[in-house]
């Protein structure tokens, strides 16, 4: 339930929204846990409502520009749920892949697991909040009894599940958090913490007995369930040795989650139930991370020795899993996007007219198509925060719409003169546009091959540099490109990381805009009080990159996932978090 009264004995959070999680009485797996009749997913009013701006195109200088193909939204999830009662108890193990073992089990480490190991820490890990295929946080009631949060968003309590355990049997407590929060705001010293997560913005965290934990930032934080989801265990990150060195190995006094590691070999993860958990029993009695590179992976699926293969923008590993007999292909809108980020301290794009023209220049929906050749229809979509099945989403492409004539005009204005060679000139000098490519990455070289061939139209003359994506960071950073393609993984919550973005070392600090205009929104959105204002914040911004031809998305790649036919509660997620209780077999 959510009131906007204060609750009494809630703590000092004048005017907060109190969310009260009776512990649940049976599973409901259409779209959450059921509490007493009432759906889980409705109890934490954080969801941002639908924001709608006004997209003004640009004017047309020239003919009508070609028309736009249709738009192609993946479905949020795909995955075939079942009731707990349907599952086979004890069905024995659940086989996936896994690309290496990280360095550091520390998921809040600057070298700690990648997005394929994250899986295994979901399982052995605690998770304070799930989220829904859209990306909507609900409370995880195996871990918090209730959650507050005050109206201007600036002030969270939580009540902490008193039943809740680590491996070892020690309780999860609210030092556990005040330990994570000192660690992750650098008060530990020299600690190898990932920044731009929004730790930065908690002054302080207070425990209040051992289950009351209480929160205050500097600003509004709406988007805090995106932030404390999973505290690291107290006595593990004392001090920045610790943090730094001491996760080589995930020891189960780490652990609290429905599994626990039971063996770690060079080529293996291995997880078993937890056998001091509290919460609903796990279906499966093993689950299995085998390390394998995608063409063995693919490869195995095939022979029946993994139960589910990430596809991602593999056609061949796709066209394999559409061999196998007892198997099924998901699909739902993924979590990665492609983009294109253009330098405008560039002498090259220093003009904000030459800079749209260039992005006029370049046919998105045909490099989308270009890219994902034989997997899934998919067009370019027009945000550079949120993805088309994400709440907030926005799109602000009219305002560099596809259009190479009109793209002409506009640089035959900005005096680029073409010359009998075709190739236009700035200052008196060839106009030079080099597109940064990292190494090794068949899409950006595609990407970079078509953007070659469609600027070379314009009126560029195009150089293709390719890097090790160490090397591609540092030009990025040097400002030694004109225009970079690039892949970003797009966070459940990501008004919560905008800001960071522009930060030394964030995507679109490459750009090097200077814009009073996105410094104001950018403070519009540190100051929202809900996840709407934010939102609303965040699509004015984005429309500025988009007016000033500083970026633009290129697609969001689809998430294609091979999955047993009997295997239940897990496939193509989209935003939705695993729970690892419910993953199992039926029949």
């Amino acid at each position: 339930m959510i009131r906007n009264t204060m609750r009494e004995g809630a703590g000092d959070l004048p005017g907060a929204l109190v969310v009260f999680l009776p512990r649940p009485v049976h599973a409901c797996h259409s779209g959450g846990v059921m509490f007493d009749g009432i759906n889980r997913r409705t109890l934490l009013g954080l969801a941002a409502a639908a924001v709608v701006t006004t997209v003004v195109g640009c004017s047309d200088p020239g003919s009508e520009p070609p028309p736009r193909r249709p738009s192609v939204v993946m479905p949020d999830e795909d995955v075939t749920r079942a009731e707990p009662k349907d599952l086979r108890v004890g069905a024995g193990e659940l086989r996936l892949q896994v690309r290496g073992l990280p360095s550091t089990w520390n998921p809040l480490h600057s070298d700690g697991p990648r997005a394929s190991q994250t899986p295994i820490l979901s399982a052995v890990m605690p998770q304070y909040f799930h989220f829904s295929a859209r990306a909507e946080p609900s409370p995880n009631p195996d871990y918090l009894v209730e959650a507050i949060a005050s109206e201007d968003a600036t002030q969270v309590r939580f009540e902490l599940n008193p039943d809740a355990v680590w491996g070892d049997g020690a309780p999860l407590t609210s030092e556990d958090w005040v330990a994570t929060w000192r660690a992750m705001s650098g008060q530990l010293g020299d600690v190898r913490r990932r920044t731009g997560l929004g730790w930065e913005r908690i002054t302080e965290v207070r425990a209040d007995g051992a289950t009351g934990v209480e929160f205050s930032f500097d600003a509004p934080f709406p988007a805090w369930p995106g932030l404390l989801r999973t505290p690291l265990r107290a006595s593990a990150i004392g001090n920045s040795g610790a943090f730094n060195e001491g996760w080589s190995e995930l020891a189960p006094a780490m652990q609290a989650g429905p599994f626990q590691v039971a063996q770690v070999t060079e080529d293996r993860v291995v997880l078993s139930p937890n056998m001091r958990w509290w919460g609903i029993e796990p279906a499966l009695l093993r689950v299995t991370f085998k390390v394998m590179d995608d063409e063995d992976a693919a490869a195995a699926y095939s022979t029946n020795e993994i139960d589910v293969l990430e596809i991602d923008t593999d056609t061949q590993a796709l066209t394999r899993a559409r061999e196998v007999s007892n198997g099924t292909i998901r699909r739902a809108a993924g979590q990665t996007a492609r983009q294109l980020l253009l330098n405008t301290a560039s002498p090259q794009l220093a003009d904000v007219a030459v800079r749209l023209a260039v992005l006029r220049s370049i046919d998105r929906d045909e490099i989308a198509v270009s890219d994902l050749s034989g997997l899934e229809p998919v067009t370019a979509h027009g945000n550079t925060i949120f993805t088309a099945n994400q709440t907030g989403y926005v799109d602000h492409s009219e305002l560099a719409r596809f259009d190479p004539e009109a793209a002409g005009l506009e640089l035959d204005a900005a005096g680029l003169a073409r010359g009998a060679d075709g190739v236009r000139t700035l200052n008196g000098q060839p106009w030079k546009l080099r597109v940064l490519l990292p190494e090794g990455d068949p899409l950006a070289e595609n990407e970079g091959l078509q953007l070659q061939r469609m600027l070379s139209e314009a009126g560029a003359e195009v150089e293709l540099v390719t890097e090790p994506e160490p090397r591609v960071r540092e030009r990025l950073a040097s400002g030694e490109f004109e225009l970079a393609a690039r892949l970003r993984t797009v966070d459940a919550m990501p008004t919560a990381t905008v800001a960071a973005r522009f930060d030394d070392g964030g995507d679109l600090a490459a750009t090097a805009l200077q814009h009073e205009g996105l410094a104001a929104e950018l403070e519009a959105l540190r100051q929202a009080p809900t996840l709407a204002d934010q939102a609303a914040a965040a699509n004015r911004a984005d429309e500025i990159l988009w007016r000033e031809g500083a970026c633009a998305p290129l697609y969001s790649a689809p998430q294609l996932v091979g999955v047993r036919q009997t295997v239940v509660n897990i496939g193509a997620m989209g935003f939705a978090t695993v729970d690892w209780t419910q993953v199992g077999y039926t029949g």
